[in-house]
């Protein structure tokens, strides 16, 4: 039976898709995969004859999300900027975006929990892991500059 909510994509658009394939793993029916577009980034594609308008694909979508309010103050949407770096030069020489991301894991790992974030695999694929191994942390600095597939990295959180 059909409820009439659409998929997310058909909400938000391929333009404005991040990519981040929630959609695709909270859909009941297994209808959406996350495909390569003709630009080389993954969007969720519909098996329409399959999909049964249930709308929850829509509810992890960080578009939609924003787009209620989340971040909205009135009607305008004002983003908070907040800029660091560590002091560890070797720490920020070895990443891309001024070792914060190492900073942050640290504290994390430190106090017993566990981080997600992308590392390559041992064939050069960017893929998302959720460690509390300092080793794998390490691996997830730099930038990488192609598109990922989340994988299972959902249901592993």
């Amino acid at each position: 039976m059909k409820v009439n909510k659409p998929p997310a994509i058909d909400i938000i658009g391929a333009a404005r898709c991040t990519g981040c394939g929630a959609c695709e793993w909270v859909c009941p029916p297994n209808s959406i995969t996350m495909e390569l577009d003709s630009h080389g980034f993954y969007k969720p594609v519909i098996n329409r004859d399959n999909c049964t308008d249930c709308g929850i694909c829509q509810r992890p979508c960080p578009v939609i999300e924003n787009e209620k309010g989340t971040l909205t103050i009135g009607n305008t949407c004002e983003p908070k900027a907040f800029g660091s770096w560590t002091m560890s030069d070797s720490t920020r020489l070895a990443s891309s975006s001024g070792g914060i991301f190492s900073e942050l894991a640290r504290d994390v790992i430190d106090a017993g929990g566990a981080v997600v974030g992308c590392a390559w695999d041992e064939n050069w694929t960017p893929v998302h892991i959720l460690t509390q191994s300092w080793c794998d942390v390490e691996r997830m600095r730099g930038s990488k500059y192609v598109p990922s597939r989340m994988g299972n990295i959902y249901q592993e959180v």
